[in-house]
């Protein structure tokens, strides 16, 4: 019943509506073939169902049965998703760590104790061992990106990057040219370069000799595929450091289909800013097709830090402190030969039109939502070119007198929650452009558009008039005392 397609779901249904006792029954009689359901399309489902709907000890009694058997169920497509979930939504700790432990390598199995049962314990009380513990999880690991289903795990995702931030770094060079080319082993050095066997159709090629073909075929795997998830995409930043300049260029080629879907994503924005920050070849970096579709980028909270970080990088009032320091361990790398400064100032240069752009076709849009608000200050303080279109497009919408409460309940710009801090910001920030030495002044095209009799209505409202007083200040002075 458990390897056919429909008599699967009366033992699915079993699973799911039945009792604890019930489902104990149906445990104990499939438990010897609950690996060999793993690897079935529809046994599958049975052996999720019993994760998903049963106690802690059926969890933990089919969770065992896999023990052993690890690495086998990874590199199955069928299998390998049962594990990811019993991985990511039912083990527990020690669960996770057995799930994990397979994939060091027989060192690591005889250097673990129950003190010392993680990779982290075992490398710093035997420092000794580390070489061979970390060749031994490479010869895991490699294999398992060579399939599109696997690497998508964060269970591979997580020894992935546990190796890059362990392996020495001799090592962990070589390794990530490995990881970003994927080379297959060849018939001519079968006795000698390799144990683990690959068949590429009737090609079959060995780590010491690939194609160009072959390297952009398994990066955009390897990469595109690991960075929805936290560990996955530390992965991919680390092969972005330590890769070369060679590697970094077809990396960034491949991810050009889904950029915006790196720049929305939880975890995948992380790898653009690690773009951002070493690649020196500038022009590839602009061929991203983030500006193209700059509205969803900039409404989305993941997006707009990626925009934030292009204008102000590592900017404290966007990014947590923990953010920055894992970022800066990608400062100072062997192959980001161009000064940073430089960089930034070009990649800077080649966003700012269109964002300027943007701002002046969507001014009253962005001033009036609180989330993309923030953003008008930061595009006028470090934007190139001529602020003063997108300026005069944002103190045009303040261009009217202000009725308490607002007209056909609309608010006045001066009384809206989000658009009386951006006036407030603007003027605040004259003294910033003025320290820069730019020519531009927000207050001045304030006054001019807007005209001061009108910008006296303003008092009339709490928030209004908190604008009117920033603007009075001698710093951001705009406004005599008789005006007000």
């Amino acid at each position: 019943m458990a390897f056919a397609h429909d008599s699967v779901r009366v033992l699915q249904c079993f699973i799911q509506f039945g009792n604890q006792k019930q489902r104990w029954e149906v445990f104990e009689e499939l438990k010897d073939s609950v690996l060999a359901m793993s690897k079935s399309p529809y046994g599958k489902h049975v052996v999720k169902k019993l994760l998903m709907y049963g106690n802690k000890e059926l969890v933990a009694a089919v969770i065992q049965m896999f023990k052993g058997h690890i690495r086998q169920m990874l590199r199955h497509a069928a299998a390998s998703t049962i594990v990811e979930y019993a991985y990511n939504d039912k083990a527990v700790l020690a669960q996770r760590l057995m799930i994990t432990d397979e994939l060091y390598g027989p060192t690591y199995a005889i250097c673990k104790s129950l003190e010392h049962n993680t990779i982290e314990k075992v490398v710093k009380e035997n420092p000794e061992k580390l070489e061979n513990i970390m060749d031994e999880t490479k010869q895991v690991i490699v294999p398992l990106t060579q399939k599109e289903q696997v690497i998508k795990h964060s269970v591979v995702h997580k020894v992935f990057l546990d190796f890059f931030l362990l392996a020495p770094d001799k090592q962990r060079s070589v390794s990530a040219s490995v990881f970003l080319q994927l080379r297959y082993v060849c018939g001519a050095a079968r006795a000698s370069c390799c144990t683990d066997w690959v068949g590429l159709g009737s090609h079959t090629s060995c780590v010491c000799c690939d194609s160009d073909q072959e390297m952009i075929e398994s990066i955009r795997e390897a990469v595109v595929y690991m960075a929805h998830t936290h560990d996955g995409a530390r992965v991919a930043m680390r092969c972005l450091w330590h890769g070369t300049a060679k590697d970094r260029k077809v990396i960034i080629k491949t991810m050009k289909t889904y950029m915006v879907k790196f720049a929305t994503g939880e975890f995948g924005h992380m790898v653009l800013l690690a773009i951002f920050d070493c690649v020196d070849d500038t022009k590839l970096v602009k061929q991203a097709e983030i500006l193209s579709a700059l509205p969803e980028v900039i409404g989305n909270k993941h997006g707009k830090k990626v925009l934030l970080y292009l204008l102000s990088p590592r900017d404290p009032a966007h990014m947590l402190p923990e953010i920055v320091k894992e970022l800066e361990q990608g400062d100072g790398n062997a192959h980001s030969k161009k000064d940073m400064a430089t960089r930034r100032r070009e990649l800077l240069e080649s966003v700012s039109p269109a964002l300027l752009e943007y701002l002046c076709e969507n001014a009253a849009t962005m001033v009036k939502d609180k989330a993309t608000s923030v953003t008008i200050s930061d595009i006028l303080a470090s934007a190139c070119g001529d602020l003063r279109p997108a300026m005069t497009a944002v103190a045009q919408l303040a261009n009217q007198e202000l009725v308490p409460g607002g007209i056909k309940g609309e608010l006045h710009m001066a009384e809206h929650p989000a658009g009386h801090l951006v006036l407030k910001w603007l003027i605040e920030q004259d003294a910033t452009l003025a320290e820069a030495g730019r020519e531009e002044r927000f207050s001045r095209i304030l006054v001019d558009t807007v005209g001061t009799d009108t910008m006296k209505s303003w008092v009339r409202v709490n928030r209004g008039a908190m604008v009117l007083c920033r603007s009075a200040k001698p710093s951001h002075f705009i406004l005599s005392s008789s005006d007000l």
